[in-house]
This record gives C-alpha cells, structure tokens and sequence, in this order.
C-alpha cells in the first residue's frame, strides 16, 4: 500500500488516499471534539465525536460517512501502552 495523495485537513477532519492493489482506499481521521461541516445540511455527525476516531473507505464515500455509517469506526479507548509488547 502506498499513500498517493498528500493528506489533507479539513473541518478538523484529516482525509487521505491510498492505492492498495490497484484499488483506491480513503482514511479519515477526526480528533475528539472535532465534526465534519457537511454541504448537505442534514447530514449529521452520529459518531461519538468526545473521542478520536478513524475510517478506512472506498473511495465512491465521502464526508458523509459520519452521518450513515457512524458504527464503522474505530475509536481511540485508551492512552496505556503498557500492556504493548514489542
């Protein structure tokens, strides 16, 4: 896999593209207390947003992701490494 564009950030939101076997894949990282602004007003961010979170995509989905798939995510539980092995 390789990252093909440079990632970006936008509404507190980070998005980037990678290529993975000729297939484009989408990352989207949002920091707690960070939401998307949607150019459809009724969309809504339904992800728990006090938290960090991040999505691996296609790329036919967009920002709307935190609207119509908040239970994708994957979400950051906890700053403890030390139960981590090398």
């Amino acid at each position: 896999m390789r990252i093909i564009s440079n990632p970006i950030a936008k509404d507190g939101i980070i998005i980037a593209d990678a290529l993975n076997d000729k297939r484009h894949m989408g990352f989207m990282f949002a920091a707690a207390y960070n939401s998307p602004i949607f150019p459809n007003s009724s969309n809504l961010d339904k992800t728990d947003s006090g938290k960090d979170r991040l999505i691996i995509t296609t790329d036919e989905e967009g920002i709307e992701i935190f609207d119509t798939m908040p239970t994708s995510f994957y979400y950051k539980v906890s700053n403890d490494t030390t139960g981590l092995s090398s």
